[in-house]
């Protein structure tokens, strides 16, 4: 039968860590992964997993933050309760983090469907850190995205779109394909396909094509700060149809 919620959480946060360890992105002595909208911490707990173990002790420095309160547990990650949209800096989150976060260490930002808005300025959140060394966010909820908090309205307006239009493609990014559901069975689909002209399949592929150009900007906004960026399916459809990755990583020096 199919896997149950529990499964499919814990394999797509399986899947960050995959993706992270192909990068070289896996570093117990080093690096601090900030997870952003973390949750119970599945995420921060299966990058710890892909750890090598060189020692009995726990590995790897983790700084998890939720608007929820989570208690401190025994698994040794800092857990910090905050609305991340109000968030005036990661200068901020460190300064919380006190040990957790030594100056000048690099970081991971992981964030697993931070919804709409949060995600941008998630990203703009980071954009001054010069020691982000990846950034790794699963998109979902474009509809809460917002023009005036998106991170690349300079992308669209090289499109010649604006606000307008922006706020037109968070609209129909709802129609994109829904795991379990055909579109003959999603209300706002046949609505849409009534109102637009189109076919119950157009309509979802118009909704998959919004969800694009939305995350398309988010990624080139990453470039600008310097990182190599691509999207990619990290886990498939039948796990989730939020199953876009927002993939960055800072190169290597040139010598």
């Amino acid at each position: 039968g199919p896997p149950s919620d529990a499964l499919r959480r814990k394999l797509q946060a399986r899947a960050y860590a995959n993706v992270l360890g192909e990068l070289g992105l896996i570093d117990a002595e080093r690096i601090v992964y900030v997870d952003l909208g973390a949750g119970a911490g599945l995420v921060s707990s299966e990058i710890r997993a892909a750890m090598p173990r060189t020692t009995n002790s726990a590995g790897g420095r983790f700084v998890l933050v939720d608007q929820r309160d989570k208690p401190q547990t025994a698994d040794e990650m800092c857990r910090l309760c905050a609305d991340i949209e109000s968030l005036p800096s990661a200068a901020a989150l460190r300064e919380a983090a006190h040990a957790a976060w030594p100056a000048g260490a690099p970081v991971v930002v992981v964030a697993n469907h931070l919804c709409g808005s949060a995600l941008d300025h998630s990203i703009e959140l980071f954009r001054d850190e010069a020691v982000v060394a990846g950034f790794c966010a699963a998109t979902c909820c474009h509809d809460r995205c917002a023009w005036t908090s998106y991170c690349n309205r300079r992308y669209f307006a090289s499109l010649r779109f604006g606000e307008a239009e922006f706020t037109q493609l968070c609209a129909w990014s709802v129609l994109a394909p829904r795991r379990n559901k055909p579109p003959g069975e999603r209300s706002r689909v046949r609505a849409a396909a009534s109102e637009l002209g189109l076919g119950l399949s157009q309509c979802e592929t118009l909704g998959a094509a919004s969800r694009l150009l939305i995350d398309t900007g988010r990624r080139l906004r990453l470039e600008a700060l310097g990182l190599h960026s691509q999207l990619r399916y990290h886990v498939p459809f039948e796990l989730t149809a939020d199953n876009v990755l927002i993939v960055a990583h800072r190169p290597p020096p040139r010598l």
